[in-house]
């Protein structure tokens, strides 16, 4: 009688060299997570600058405090009336 684990075919502790699509999707989800990361400080510096922006320096690029709130949550679209 054959034992549970002897039912299982032998799987080789290096079976990911056999198959290097793994490595290449490993790879791309790091550069994604890093590109995403990336962005992500872009957008806190950015958000940090306008927030240290004087009333009067805001004015005169257009925009106003509420301007400020709305971008850092990502809902401006530029599209106002």
């Amino acid at each position: 009688m054959k034992t549970p684990i002897s039912v299982f075919p032998q799987v080789s502790s290096r079976a990911w060299v056999q198959h290097p699509g793994i490595l290449d999707m490993a790879r791309d989800g790091l550069r994604r997570l890093a590109a995403a990361w990336v962005a992500h400080r872009r957008r806190v510096r950015n958000t940090r600058a306008l927030v240290a922006l004087t009333d009067y320096e805001l004015r005169d690029l257009g925009l106003s405090r509420v301007d400020v709130e709305t971008i850092r949550v990502d809902f401006y679209r530029g599209d106002r009336a």
